[in-house]
């Protein structure tokens, strides 16, 4: 099933830069792309508030809390957002060059396109850092923790070896 998954997200990528090429809007282009990867290769809803998601240490431990007490996590009941740890903007090139190949396709995703739980407070903080769409100035592409570590975000052990690739 897996390798079906990252195939039916490269075909829809190799159509969306069709029409991009073609003068799509780049807004409209990358709403696709990241539906296109949150439904297919992430899991979608279903798996967007996952214990075994990372989550930043104060969600972690939110989510613990939740689960002892048997309340559904999820953004409407908890000050929680769901985001990538490389923002999608910044891999429109590189996914566009992991089209050649499935297996491209795979080994690009696997490293860099990885969703994290944290607090929309701590959210804020990525955003008035200047971070929403960019890693901090140095930082390695792949390194999915960059954002969190610029922005002060702390991590649980187990959740930051999650995202370290």
């Amino acid at each position: 099933m897996e390798n079906a998954i990252v195939e039916a997200v490269r075909q829809i990528l190799i159509q969306l830069h069709d029409l991009a090429d073609r003068g799509l809007p780049q807004q409209q282009i990358d709403k696709v792309r990241r539906e296109a990867i949150f439904f297919l290769y992430e899991g979608g809803a279903a798996a967007k508030w996952s214990f075994d998601r990372p989550h930043s240490a104060a969600a972690r431990d939110m989510h613990r809390r939740a689960r002892e007490t048997g309340i559904l996590f999820n953004e409407r009941r908890f000050r929680i957002t769901y985001e990538h740890a490389i923002p999608l903007k910044l891999l429109r090139e590189g996914l566009r060059q992991a089209t050649e190949s499935t297996e491209q396709m795979r080994g690009f995703l696997s490293r860099h396109v990885q969703g994290v739980v944290v607090l929309k407070e701590e959210d804020t903080v990525i955003t008035k850092q200047g971070l929403r769409d960019r890693l901090p100035d140095g930082a390695q592409f792949f390194d999915l923790m960059a954002r969190y570590r610029a922005a002060g975000i702390a991590f649980e052990p187990e959740d930051e070896h999650k995202l370290q690739r």
